[in-house]
């Protein structure tokens, strides 16, 4: 099943992490703005190594719908919003 993206959302445990490009996509925004609130310590987001040198960041779905809380957003992404159907 090339090209397809599994559901997001559900409890912790089971929630796989989002990408910054995820993010950007969602809010229409750059990933650059998503780095710089992670940096910044407002978005918690795990560093993931995939390349030595190059940092990677991961968000969760719970994690990312508090920040925008915080932030006053009332439009917030449910799971469904970062599942691409399969082709």
């Amino acid at each position: 099943m090339r090209g397809r993206r599994l559901p997001v959302g559900g409890r912790q445990g089971t929630d796989p992490h989002l990408t910054t490009r995820d993010l950007a996509d969602w809010s229409g925004v750059s990933t650059d703005y998503y780095v710089g609130e992670i940096r910044d310590g407002h978005l918690p987001a795990a560093n993931v190594a995939l390349h030595p040198g190059r940092k990677c960041y991961r968000v969760r779905l719970s994690a990312f719908r508090a920040y925008l809380k915080r932030r006053g957003v009332t439009r917030l992404p449910t799971p469904r919003d970062f599942t691409t159907p399969a082709t």
